[in-house]
């Protein structure tokens, strides 16, 4: 999920962003990462750096490789 500025609840002129998704295990989610900073942050880079790591919490929590 990305979400920026007012879809975060926050002031609509905050140059803020979240890039974030669930890991878990078996399809039952136990969590979520994420990433927050700027607007004109690496989107691309972002979501795969967050995919990975949740893939990877997901493994060491029992998933077969699974994302969420």
């Amino acid at each position: 999920a990305v979400q920026i500025g007012r879809e975060l609840g926050l002031d609509p002129e905050a140059d803020i962003a979240m890039v974030s998704t669930s890991y878990g295990t078996d399809g039952d989610r136990s969590g979520r990462v994420g990433v927050i900073g700027p607007m004109r942050m690496n989107y691309g880079r972002a979501i795969t750096a967050v995919e990975e790591v949740g893939d990877g919490l997901g493994e060491s929590l029992g998933t077969s490789g699974e994302s969420g």
